[in-house]
């Protein structure tokens, strides 16, 4: 009898110990093709909570049930949010905001318009002004007085690449001189630390400290005493061959990180442990992860070719279909 205990005992902890904890819930959304572009560039969530996603036909905008186009000047490669409130979008031809008319219906407002020679692909807003960036040129537009000046790139720090707000200052990434630091109308070096033929990608802010992606699928935090420490990502190899493309912070303890190949990687930022992977295996779309956002409630919004995927890392469903060994529907649970 003892014996045939200890065996049920021991049946039970190895059913406990394999116990399948499930996968992020997922939410899919595509608006009607037929209507709406669904090639998607960057993402942004006003105040309300409404979503604004930069396309080829616009600013495309969902409320969670509903979709609406709000024409623009050409595609729109970039969406951001003002301190105040205020969206700004830049693309093909110029760029601007998003305004209400005397009928309180939401359209766009040209700021600055160009020929479409070169586009602008990248937005950071200050307190009191708004950098866009292209290729060859650096527009800052002062929200107070409607006044635009332009930087452009010069030998020294050839084409511009990416643009980032690190502790109030913006910093330009260029394509083969590393880092420079924008004060007023001069540019000059950074000195946060990286070399200049690692190319910074993204700067993203969450509360004393900034996560920093570079070109060479690394990931860093930097703190306000210039103390730069690498995450070791204990899935690099994973990592490097997905290539990284941009991340969101989730909380202080969870970071998402947006991949050319491999879908999405939930990281723990304090020790690069694997949270979780989410990929076309366990229920994503696609692995090509165009742009991504945390959104209010902690869910992670990710763009890809065929639509938007919402990932709910903290909701307390869990998603078991995607298990190997696990086929059809499930009938039943206990």
């Amino acid at each position: 009898m003892m014996k045939l205990r200890a065996l049920y005992f021991c049946l039970f902890l190895s059913i406990a110990s394999y116990a399948q904890t499930g996968n992020y819930f997922l939410s899919h959304f595509a608006p009607d093709e037929e209507r709406f572009n669904i090639m998607c560039f960057d993402i942004v969530q006003d105040d309300r909570g409404v979503f604004y996603f930069a396309t080829q036909a616009g600013a495309l905008q969902f409320d969670g049930r509903n979709w609406d186009l709000i024409e623009t000047a050409g595609t729109i490669y970039a969406i951001a949010r003002s301190d105040n409130g205020d969206i700004y979008v830049a693309g093909s031809q110029g760029f601007g905001k998003i305004t209400r008319d005397e009928f309180g219906v939401e359209t766009y407002q040209v700021l600055y318009k160009q020929d479409g020679a070169e586009y602008i692909f990248q937005i950071i807003t200050l307190s009191d002004r708004i950098y866009f960036l292209s290729e060859s040129n650096l527009f800052e537009y002062s929200h107070s007085t409607g006044q635009v000046k332009v930087q452009a790139a010069t030998d020294q720090t050839g084409a511009f690449v990416a643009l980032h707000e690190i502790f109030g200052k913006v910093y330009v990434g260029t394509e083969v001189n590393g880092l420079f630091e924008i004060d007023s109308d001069r540019i000059s070096r950074s000195s946060i630390g990286l070399s200049d033929s690692t190319a910074l990608i993204f700067a993203l802010k969450y509360n004393d400290r900034y996560l920093l992606g570079t070109d060479d699928n690394r990931i860093f935090t930097y703190k306000e005493n210039k103390q730069l420490k690498e995450i070791k990502l204990e899935d690099a190899v994973y990592a490097n061959a997905g290539v990284i493309l941009n991340a969101t912070w989730v909380n202080e303890k969870l970071i998402a990180i947006g991949t050319l190949r491999g879908g999405v990687m939930f990281v723990n930022p304090e020790t690069g442990r694997t949270e979780e992977i989410i990929n076309y295996n366990t229920g994503l779309r696609d692995n090509e992860v165009f742009a991504l956002i945390c959104d209010k409630n902690q869910n992670v919004w990710v763009a890809h070719a065929y639509g938007f995927t919402r990932i709910a890392p903290f909701l307390p469903f869990r998603s078991f279909r995607y298990y190997p060994g696990l086929e059809g529907n499930l009938l039943c649970a206990t």
